[in-house]
């Protein structure tokens, strides 16, 4: 039988609007974060490279 430790059974009872919002925003900020990385890879190939590659 699965019973769920206390500390997370608490911490499940504790989400809030505020507290999902505040997921939300965290996991927006990394989505754009990944983005930026990959423009920037994608626009630095399409450039030559300064690593030799011509």
């Amino acid at each position: 039988m699965n019973v769920p430790e206390p500390t997370t059974a608490k911490l499940v009872d504790k989400k809030t609007a505020a507290y999902e919002k505040q997921q939300a925003e965290v996991e927006e900020e990394s989505r754009m974060k990944s983005l930026e990385q990959l423009a920037g890879t994608l626009m630095n190939n399409g450039k030559s490279s300064d690593t030799g590659e011509k």
